[in-house]
């Protein structure tokens, strides 16, 4: 066996072999010449590969794709299957034939802005943007928080502000007229607007659920997969497990709560909404109008924000949308309390000029 280096040649058969280390792993591969100096060569050139990736530093080497495939590993682990779909479909339609490649170390603030005004240019919604460019930047902290890291650094990412809240919420007449309109159409139909109005739970959310996901013993309707990743449990009210209970008789127990396509069920709620009256609403709107009762019931926040999926008090802000009826009642109740102030504080001046 002839010693190079690092490396070494040997033979098998009339063929000579380089054994190298890479990564500190060895390295075994046929030189695929029967020339000892063809093979030497080779085996050189390999060493000079090797020292270079030896000798840069591991975090230069990553690339975003690197980083990416990462993150989606991470959610695949965790069981998050439906961040996975969401941000491959975004990485490979648009991400990854602007950033497969680019070196991790090497981005930053003009990568972002070329892919952002190249998108724009392509149609697509600063909203958009935004969500595709949070991929990136899970990625990158999610490699900056590995052992060993994968990047030294988290680029600043620049998303820009988002004021898209939309205000739109269903009144009572139009909730009536609603709850009408998806009887008349399908129970399933009329199981999923009450499930909306009651809980505030995602369209998405309520059109995974299947029949096992309903304890009728128990009384209770348990989401297993969230948007935020986390499970939520609700009991049910006696109106919805009247419902709930014809809607589930004789099915099996994967049987889906929607039994059609999501295309069918936007097809089915635009139907709904024109025979309630209301077709600007949007289904989206009933989670809306399920934070507004309840904040207007009384309840307490952290429970709404429990049984609806919210982590942070801004996001219970801005669903709890306040309507004008409100703000009617709010100024109301400020002229009685105004009016009975001055009463007393009448009162009680009238009652010290007596004295006197």
């Amino acid at each position: 066996m002839a010693m190079r280096g690092n490396g070494s040649l040997y033979l098998r058969g009339t063929t000579w072999w380089m054994k190298f280390y890479r990564d500190g792993r060895p390295v075994s591969m046929s030189c695929k010449t029967e020339s000892r100096d063809q093979a030497a060569t080779k085996l050189r050139k390999e060493l000079r590969k090797s020292d270079d990736e030896f000798t840069e530093p591991r975090y230069k080497r990553v690339t975003v794709g690197d980083l990416v495939g990462n993150l989606l590993q991470n959610y695949d682990a965790n069981g998050l299957n439906r961040h996975r779909v969401d941000s491959l479909s975004r990485w490979n339609n648009h991400l990854a034939p602007r950033f497969k490649d680019t070196k991790a170390a090497t981005f930053g603030s003009a990568h972002q802005q070329t892919y952002r005004a190249e998108r724009l240019k392509q149609g697509a919604s600063p909203v958009t943007v935004n969500r595709e460019l949070q991929i990136l930047r899970k990625a990158f902290k999610l490699g900056a928080e590995s052992e060993p890291a994968l990047v030294k650094r988290v680029p600043k990412f620049q998303i820009v502000k988002e004021d898209n809240a939309r205000r739109q919420f269903a009144s009572s007449e139009q909730v009536t007229a609603l709850k009408i309109a998806a009887a008349n159409e399908s129970l399933e139909m009329r199981v999923i607007v009450e499930m909306a109005l009651i809980f505030g739970w995602r369209r998405g959310e309520l059109l995974r659920l299947t029949v096992k996901d309903f304890h009728l013993a128990e009384n209770t309707v348990r989401l297993e997969d969230s948007k935020n990743g986390d499970a939520r449990e609700a009991p049910m009210t006696a109106a919805l497990r009247t419902l709930v209970t014809g809607l589930l008789a004789g099915r099996a127990a994967e049987a889906p709560l929607w039994s059609h396509s999501v295309r069918t069920f936007e097809a089915t709620w635009h139907k709904v909404t024109k025979a309630a009256g209301c077709s600007e609403l949007l289904f989206h709107d009933l989670r809306r109008t399920s934070a507004r009762t309840k904040r207007a019931a009384g309840v307490d926040t952290s429970v709404t924000m429990e049984m609806m999926g919210w982590k942070t008090e801004q996001m219970f802000r801005r669903y709890g949308i306040v309507g004008i009826e409100d703000k009617i009642s709010a100024l109301a109740k400020q002229e009685a309390y105004e009016k009975a102030q001055t009463a007393n504080s009448y009162k009680t001046a009238t009652l010290g000029a007596g004295s006197n």
